[in-house]
């Protein structure tokens, strides 16, 4: 009898492992969907490369899941979180070159932040249907 007990747990522990990784993969895939649909929403798009840098890696620390968002795009951080508008006058070579700063900034666009906000409501339904398979 219980051998019968042991081996079902076993068998549930395994099914939550994988469970596990699933989500990470289903968690990885909805957050570049999301990163692009909003890139799309926002009108960002010109040539399409901020839209097509989204990406994410997942990456496996000890039993932690960790799924990392990147844009590559080099003018990303500048979209996200916005910068400061900086004008250039004058020549280097002639030595009047002058950076004028002003105290106008871009507003950021936080597509990333509202991809995360977004997969993490996403997830957190996906755990309890998975949550539910196992255990139920």
């Amino acid at each position: 009898m219980w051998d019968n007990y042991k081996k079902a747990l076993n068998e549930r522990k395994e099914r939550l492992n994988n469970a596990w990784e699933e989500l990470g993969n289903i968690a990885a895939n909805k957050f570049v969907d999301e990163a692009k649909k909003e890139t799309t929403l926002q009108k960002l798009v010109k040539t399409g490369n901020y839209r097509g840098s989204w990406t994410s890696d997942i990456i496996k620390k000890g039993k932690d899941t960790v799924v990392k968002c990147i844009n590559n795009a080099e003018y990303a951080s500048h979209l996200e979180w916005g910068h400061e508008i900086v004008y250039h006058t004058g020549s280097k070579a002639k030595g009047t070159y002058k950076e004028v700063r002003t105290k106008r900034k871009t507003q950021g666009r936080f597509v990333g932040r509202t991809a995360i906000k977004r997969t993490r409501q996403y997830i957190s339904g996906t755990v309890k249907k998975l949550m539910r398979k196992i255990f139920i």
